[in-house]
C-alpha cells in the first residue's frame, strides 16, 4: 500500500471523531509533514501532543501552547544519582573517594531524570570503586563524543554493555515486542527458557534464575513493572 492510500484510509476514519495524538520524543520535524495531512478531517476538538528536545520541532506549535519542561537543577540531579546509586547499600552513606567521578557522570546526564536514575541504577550493581564509576563515566564520554545529546538510546547502551550474555540476550528478545506492550511474566519467562537464555545451575531451579533475571532488569530501569499480583 503505498503513503497516500494510506494516508487516505486514516483521513476516513478519523473524519469527525475526536482523538488525542501524543508523539513523543520526536527528533525531526519531517516526519510530522509526512504524516499531518491524515489528521486534517478530525473532530475540531482533537489535540495533538508533541514532545521533543529539539527547538525546531517544538516550534511546530504555536508559542502559547509550547510548555518548556525544566531539567532538574544540578543539586536535585545530585541527590537523585546519590539516591539510586547506594539503593542496595545497607548504610546507604554515599563514599566521598566517588564524589569526583559520579558529579562528572551526574553533569553529562544533563538533569535528564530517566538518564540519571538509569545510570544511577547500572552503578548500583558494580562494586563501590574509583575505577568502576570512573569506567562508567569514560563509556558515557565516549558515545558523547558523536553525539551532542545524551539521549535513552546512548544511556541503553551504556547499559546494555554492562549486562552478562544471557541477561543481555533475555533484555534483546524484549525488542520483539512494543516499547509499551504489556507481557505477562510467565509468558516472558517460558520465552527465555525455550530460546535457551537460562544459564543452567545443579543448585538451582529455572524458575529461580529466571526470576533473578526478570528482577535484575526491573532493578536496572530497563523493563518496567505495570502491575503486581
Amino acid at each position: 500500500m503505498d503513503r497516500e492510500s494510506l494516508l487516505e484510509i486514516m483521513r476516513s476514519y478519523l473524519h469527525s471523531r475526536r482523538y488525542v495524538l501524543i508523539l513523543n520524543g520526536l527528533w525531526d520535524a519531517s516526519v510530522w509533514f509526512k504524516i499531518r495531512d491524515a489528521f486534517a478531517g478530525g473532530d475540531g476538538s482533537s489535540k495533538i501532543v508533541l514532545t521533543s528536545r529539539i527547538h525546531d520541532v517544538a516550534s511546530l506549535a504555536k508559542d502559547k501552547y509550547i510548555i518548556d519542561s525544566r531539567l532538574l537543577e544540578s543539586q536535585h540531579s545530585w541527590d537523585l544519582f546519590c539516591k539510586e546509586a547506594i539503593w542496595k547499600m545497607e548504610d546507604k552513606i554515599r563514599p566521598r573517594e566517588l564524589e569526583a567521578s559520579g558529579q562528572k557522570i551526574v553533569e553529562s546526564c544533563d538533569g535528564l531524570p530517566v538518564a540519571i536514575v538509569c545510570i544511577g541504577r547500572l552503578l548500583s550493581f558494580r562494586s563501590q570503586a574509583c575505577y568502576e564509576w570512573e569506567k562508567v563515566q569514560k563509556d558515557i564520554e565516549l558515545q558523547l563524543t558523536s553525539n551532542s545529546i545524551l539521549d535513552m538510546n546512548l544511556i541503553l547502551n551504556v547499559s546494555l554493555e554492562d549486562l552478562s550474555h544471557n541477561l543481555k540476550n533475555c533484555f534483546l528478545f524484549c525488542s520483539l515486542f512494543l516499547e509499551v506492550y504489556r507481557v505477562r511474566r510467565q509468558k516472558l519467562i517460558r520465552f527465555w527458557v525455550s530460546e535457551g537464555f537460562i544459564k543452567r545451575s545443579e543448585t538451582r531451579t529455572e524458575e529461580e534464575i529466571v526470576e533473578d533475571y526478570l528482577n535484575e532488569l526491573v532493578n536496572r530501569c530497563l523493563l518496567q513493572v505495570s502491575k503486581r499480583n
